[in-house]
């Protein structure tokens, strides 16, 4: 990606983040800019063009820590940099939390562009989930629950950080009670074998204890 473009996303980014996306305009971005319109279009042809691209951007971060697992090996996915990605990149994209529903309406090959991506993760937590299993680190599920134990947790994700938001209108604490919300939401599924592992209660005093520092 070109130095031009990532300005672009950057710039788009923190004026979703402050202004909503919906009320941003392509104008608005150019003139924060400096640019005329003319030249962002030269490198994004309309704002959900530049959606599109920050949808990949996220998406490509998310899910680093699940395409660099070992699946030839037999060792636990502990989730720990999953989890701490996703505080990290809540806190970057805090528009996609707060107006998917809307983006999703609005704009429709973002829409498509983020089935797809989503269809990619599936089949990756899918092979996770199995590999899982079949190394004893979570419990026996059939494969109806597997398919449920995944869009669960995706719409946990999609939905846990602006159910906090909600709740309280602290963006720092709110990305580290969504973690949280994921990581109890797996505890039911996981073996004897997991949690015999220290790092995954070492995760849960880790992320405890960040709650009640920021809090502090």
């Amino acid at each position: 990606m070109s130095s031009r473009k990532k300005d672009i996303i950057d710039t788009s980014i923190a004026l979703f983040n402050q202004e909503g996306c919906l009320s941003t305009s392509t104008r608005h971005i150019a003139d924060n800019m400096g640019i005329s319109v003319g030249n962002l279009y030269y490198y994004f042809k309309n704002k959900e063009d530049i959606l599109v691209q920050i949808l990949q951007e996220y998406t490509h971060s998310l899910f680093e820590s699940l395409h660099a697992f070992d699946f030839a090996n037999n060792r636990q996915f502990l989730f720990k940099e999953f989890l701490l990605q996703i505080q990290i990149l809540d806190a970057k994209y805090k528009f996609l939390h707060t107006e998917m529903h809307s983006i999703i309406v609005t704009f429709p090959q973002f829409k498509l562009s983020m089935r797809s991506i989503m269809n990619d993760e599936v089949n990756l937590m899918r092979k996770l989930i199995v590999h899982q299993i079949e190394h004893g680190y979570m419990v026996e599920l059939e494969k109806n629950e597997i398919e449920h134990l995944i869009a669960n947790a995706r719409i946990l994700k999609l939905s846990s950080a602006g159910y906090w938001n909600i709740i309280e209108d602290r963006p720092q604490v709110n990305s580290q009670m969504a973690s949280l919300s994921l990581f109890y939401f797996l505890h039911p599924y996981l073996t004897q074998k997991a949690y015999d592992d220290e790092s995954w209660h070492q995760l849960e005093a880790n992320l405890l204890k960040e709650v009640a520092d920021v809090k502090m």
